[in-house]
């Protein structure tokens, strides 16, 4: 199948010049296509552990999403007829999660732990959001049917607590910002399986989401798709 096109299409004046010039030694002619993904979908935390007697975020998964936005190159790893490209970009990722019970972030005694937020109207929000880098193979399986593996890493640049509380006839919003002992790297693994244009996509973080703490052990999971541009 030589429909799918990892790679900028060959034409057919490129294969009439390809013996001619320079243009024979460069590897990656006319392999390379470089595109604008928007992802997104649901994400939520596998607890490994929370220390005893501290409070347990419970996280409402419909309204806790993550976006990311990036740009991916792709190169056709072969011959024109390779059913197998490289891919990888730069992207930000926001993970953003709404706590149901009512619970914020906080530090005490260099160690991170979660408090009681009073007289909440809707769910804290914990928005953390990361310069990435993705590299993954893809695999063109068959007409309708794509499959890709790979990696990501990347660093914390963005950390924000959302509240929205009430008081009386007061509605009162509250952004609070700063490390919150969260680990600043982020690293992990991805696979997606495309469907005839629609893919699904699953990423695990083997990074905890704080540093090395005594009080919690969380790794990030999403589920989700997305559109190329």
């Amino acid at each position: 199948d030589q429909n799918w096109d990892p790679g900028v299409p060959e034409t057919e004046e490129d294969d009439e010049m390809e013996g001619f010039g320079m243009s024979r030694f460069i590897p990656f002619r006319n392999k390379i296509k470089t595109t604008f993904e928007i992802q997104f979908g649901i994400n939520n935390l596998n607890k490994k552990s929370v220390g005893n007697g501290l409070s347990d975020p419970d996280i409402y998964t419909p309204a806790s999403w993550y976006w990311e936005f990036g740009l991916l190159t792709k190169n056709r790893l072969g011959g024109k007829t390779s059913k197998v490209a490289l891919s990888y970009g730069f992207t930000y990722l926001i993970n953003r999660f709404s706590i149901d019970n009512d619970l914020r972030v906080d530090i005490l005694n260099d160690q991170p732990f979660f408090i009681n937020v009073e007289d909440t109207k809707k769910n804290p929000k914990l928005n953390v959001g990361y310069l990435t880098v993705p590299v993954a193979f893809d695999f063109k399986l068959s007409k309708r049917f794509q499959f890709s593996i790979g990696g990501f890493a990347g660093y914390r640049v963005h950390t924000v607590q959302k509240l929205e509380t009430k008081s009386g006839y007061e509605r009162i919003n509250e952004e609070r910002s700063a490390n919150y002992l969260l680990n600043n790297w982020i690293y992990g693994a991805k696979v997606s399986l495309g469907v005839r244009g629609f893919n699904i996509i699953g990423r695990y973080c083997f990074s905890n989401l704080f540093r090395e703490n005594n009080n919690y052990d969380f790794n990030t999971f999403m589920i989700g798709t997305a559109i190329r541009i």
